[in-house]
């Protein structure tokens, strides 16, 4: 079988693909990556050891300028490079996880009578899957409260996939992994693969009011490239036990090794840590399109999962304050967790997989 996978932008876009390409490799599909010709995907993607072609899709500005005329024809240079694609490669089923490079795609698979499967990962969709949604056969989601945006007889709730590595680790072998101290509680910082300035700053500012706990805690901090030397030199300074790093590509350590994690709230990281079960201190992002980070967020916060800071009422002493009292409450903290554990869909790539085969040959293996 030959499945084709759209997945291009960033990490939350890129890395539910490569969960769900996972899969399907499993069984011997044969599977072709597409994303943009110049993007983080095509180092991503390329770890993984899938085949990959880019194509030269950029976003529609929203106002009328030169700008959105240069995209417009770009975007139609685009359609043309995902209709030779598909003709080569000749997919039986298109997977589109969101981004403003799938609808070229998806168009062209709809035009061609190729079955186009939209994954969703957030509460909100964007502007992108919208539209796809439109052309799609089924739609996949990672909340119930998604099912309203699109045609609910094409919709199925399956999670958010999480990568294989994510889930194949264990805490022994994760503190040994990133040479941490059993005996510690484990802080784990995370702005998304780019870090988050405001979390960086606040986290910082927040070590002067933790003094109390420089023994009993450790942290890891993903901080970005721009603040990795500042924020390095600040555990150093103030003497706290800290591993930083400017990004983590085998993640899942951290993750396992974490008894709080403090993040942003991006579905794809959201998805993981509640596979994984780990109580969380969620920053939503106060940019994203439709507040979704925001909307993913309360999702957690409803079930008992975490707790929740606004970018705005961010700051060291706020924070500070949510660690402090998490920490010394280890029962509370042992009951977010168990709540973040419930709301995992750790099958969720298995689900998706078994959609994709019931919509192409059916002499194919079922998974």
């Amino acid at each position: 079988m030959r499945v084709l996978i759209i997945a291009g932008g960033t990490g939350g876009h890129i890395f539910p693909g490569i969960s769900i390409g996972q899969e399907l490799a499993k069984n011997k599909t044969e599977i072709l990556f597409v994303g943009r010709s110049q993007g983080i995907e095509t180092e991503i993607i390329g770890r993984y050891k899938f085949d990959y072609k880019g194509i030269s899709s950029s976003p529609l500005p929203r106002k009328l300028s030169l700008a959105l005329i240069r995209s417009f024809f770009n975007w139609i240079r685009a359609f043309w490079e995902s209709l030779s694609i598909l003709k080569q490669f000749k997919p039986q089923v298109i997977i589109a996880t969101g981004g403003y490079v799938c609808f070229p795609l998806v168009l062209g698979g709809w035009f061609l009578r190729i079955p186009v499967v939209i994954h969703e990962q957030n509460t909100v969709p964007g502007i992108s899957n919208r539209l796809s949604g439109k052309l799609a056969v089924k739609i996949t989601v990672t909340f119930e409260g998604s099912k309203k945006y699109f045609n609910s007889r094409k919709v199925l709730v399956t999670g958010n996939p999480v990568r294989t590595e994510i889930l194949s680790v264990d805490r022994a072998t994760a503190v040994k992994n990133l040479e941490l101290k059993g005996n510690r509680q484990t802080i784990f910082i995370l702005g998304g693969s780019a870090g988050a300035h405001s979390l960086n700053t606040a986290l910082v500012e927040a070590l002067d009011f933790l003094s109390e706990m420089k023994d009993k805690v450790q942290f890891i901090h993903l901080t970005g490239i721009n603040d990795y030397e500042s924020v390095k030199s600040a555990y150093q300074d103030k003497g706290y036990a800290g591993k930083v790093f400017p990004f983590m590509h085998d993640i899942q350590d951290a993750y396992w090794a974490a008894d709080l994690i403090i993040c942003r709230a991006g579905a794809t990281t959201l998805a993981e840590i509640t596979a994984l079960g780990v109580p969380a201190i969620l920053v939503p992002y106060p940019f994203a399109t439709a507040d979704h980070q925001r909307k993913n967020a309360q999702v957690l916060i409803a079930e008992g999962a975490g707790v929740m800071i606004l970018n705005r009422g961010l700051s060291g002493r706020s924070l500070s304050e949510e660690i402090l009292k998490l920490i010394k409450d280890q029962n509370k903290l042992a009951a977010m967790a168990a709540n973040s554990r419930k709301l995992g869909r750790p099958e969720a790539a298995q689900e998706i997989a078994k959609l994709v085969y019931s919509l192409g040959p059916k002499e194919n293996i079922q998974c």
